[in-house]
C-alpha cells in the first residue's frame, strides 16, 4: 500500500514517484528523485529536482515550512538534509516488483482522473 493516508506527513517518497510520473506524462520532462535525512531531530524527506529547480509538495509536513508547495531554485531549506540516494528519475517504475504495484496503478489512475476533472472546470 502506498503512503498517502496522512498526506503530506510520511508521504514524500510515494508522492514524488506519482508526481514524477504525472509530470512526465504531461510532457514536462523527467524529474529526479532526491532524498535526504537530518539528525536533529532525525527525519527523512524526498523531493523532485529538474535543472536546478526544486519541486516539493510535502515540505509542509515539517513545522518550519508554511507553504503547501515549494517550487524554487533556493536550496537553503533542502540543504539541511544529507543526501541519501543518488539521483534517479521519479516515476512509477520504482514500484515494479513491490507487492502493492496494483494499488499504485489504481492510485495513479485516480489522481489523473481527478486532475482532469479539475482542469475541465
Amino acid at each position: 500500500m502506498i503512503s498517502l493516508a496522512e498526506f503530506p506527513k510520511g508521504s514524500c517518497g510515494d508522492a514524488c514517484e506519482l508526481l514524477g510520473q504525472f509530470l512526465a506524462d504531461s510532457a514536462l520532462g523527467d524529474w529526479q528523485y532526491q532524498s535526504g535525512r537530518r539528525d536533529e531531530p532525525f527525519q527523512t524527506h524526498a523531493w523532485l529536482e529538474q535543472d536546478g529547480l526544486i519541486l516539493d509538495i510535502t515540505a509542509d509536513q515539517f513545522h518550519d515550512v508554511d507553504e503547501p508547495v515549494l517550487l524554487t531554485r533556493d536550496r537553503g531549506w533542502h540543504a539541511q538534509f544529507q543526501l541519501m540516494t543518488g539521483r534517479r528519475v521519479a516515476n512509477l517504475s520504482w514500484f515494479d516488483g513491490h507487492d502493492h504495484v496494483g494499488d499504485v496503478g489504481w492510485t495513479y489512475a485516480e489522481l489523473v482522473r481527478r486532475a482532469s476533472e479539475l482542469s475541465a472546470t
